[in-house]
């Protein structure tokens, strides 16, 4: 971010595709950038494009305010709609002692200045609040108008970079300043691939840096010598297969890499395991949710189950509320011959008992 705007302050806003790659190239030469950084870098000049304009749009909002203020004090001073002309002495005592923004003090030059000479001391007034500034009011008027040119020229660079950001082939301009290319080309046949062999490739190298002490670059360098080491190990026929860098990083010498780099495998191990089973985000969102539907109508199944059951034993236990006797000594237990509780309420378990023992087996038996 702060590399896009820096070439956003240098440039005026101004997008050049040569211009911002030989920019790249020579910042690397500094502070090499990581592929996910490069890769942003398009989205960050635009961020930065954007919060210029808006810069500029605040300015002029602001500046439109001080006008009208000036506006409204000048039409107090000239007497505009048939009222009397105000003092100024009294019309600017109201204003604050602080320094007057220049788009306001440039308006009410306009305004006042070839007017009757009966309006010299509102001038002077002025005169008197830019000079607390180190200003003129031509100096000021001078500024305000160089200011207001620069600002057109700026939104119209804005507007336009963002027109040729829109249309470039960030893909073709990407690989002219990455420099894990390079590396990577040094070994196999890395610039003849395709763009999203070549993708592959830079997308290994992301996850040895972020799992390990070594940078993207550091790690795309280290492909060389692991390339042109020897094998004996492999057979005759795929000797050539460790020449190239997708090898080390993708293929069998993949683990070999690792050991080297001191990978930490843990970081890594949820995605390893779903390439190990061929299973992609999509088959696994549709497999978990599938799961939690299942374990979800089970449990509302259950409870549904337990609550009709329990409703068969609401008429016996309404009545059994309704009865006041209490419960006798020789009774022991609220419990059927079955085994199972009939009332959970001890005042009626007499009702229930009885009930049983006419019965001799509860009614959910």
């Amino acid at each position: 971010f702060g590399m896009a705007w820096a070439y956003v302050a240098h440039t005026d806003s101004c997008f050049d595709i040569e211009m911002f790659v030989d920019y790249v190239n020579g910042y690397q030469k500094i502070q090499p950038l990581t592929i996910g950084e490069l890769w942003a870098s398009l989205i960050a000049l635009q961020i930065v494009l954007i919060e210029n304009l808006r810069r500029l749009a605040q300015q002029i909002r602001i500046s439109r305010a001080a006008r009208r203020k000036a506006d409204s004090l000048a039409d107090r001073l000239l007497g505009v709609g048939g009222r009397a002309p105000d003092p100024a002495a009294s019309v600017f005592a109201g204003l604050t002692g602080g320094p007057s923004p220049k788009a306001f003090a440039v308006q009410l030059v306009h305004r006042l200045r070839d007017q009757d000479p009966k309006f010299t001391p509102a001038l002077a007034c002025l005169d008197d609040r830019l000079a607390k500034q180190d200003m003129t009011a031509d100096s000021v008027v001078r500024e305000v108008h160089r200011s207001q040119g620069a600002a057109n020229v700026t939104v119209r660079n804005i507007v336009t970079s963002l027109r040729v950001i829109a249309e470039v082939d960030w893909k073709e301009m990407f690989e002219r300043f990455c420099l894990i290319d390079g590396e990577l080309a040094k070994s196999g046949r890395f610039s003849e691939m395709d763009f999203a062999t070549r993708t592959l490739y830079r997308s290994a190298v992301e996850e040895l840096g972020r799992s390990s002490q070594h940078g993207e670059l550091d790690i795309a360098r280290l492909t060389v010598p692991a390339a042109s080491a020897p094998h004996p190990e492999l057979a005759p026929t795929e000797q050539t297969r460790p020449s190239d860098a997708g090898y080390h990083l993708l293929a069998g010498g993949r683990r070999e890499f690792e050991l080297s780099l001191g990978f930490a495998k843990f970081r890594i191990w949820p995605a390893r395991v779903t390439a190990t089973m061929n299973l992609d985000a999509q088959a696994a969102s549709i497999l978990a949710l599938s799961l939690f539907l299942i374990v979800g109508a089970a449990y509302v199944l259950s409870r549904t189950g337990s609550a009709s059951s329990n409703s068969a034993f609401s008429p016996r236990l309404a009545r059994c509320r309704r009865s006041t006797s209490q419960r006798p000594s020789s009774i022991a237990s609220s419990r059927c011959s079955c085994g199972r509780r009939l009332c959970r309420d001890w005042r009626c378990s007499t009702a229930c008992l009885r009930r049983c023992a006419r019965s001799s087996s509860c009614r959910r038996c």
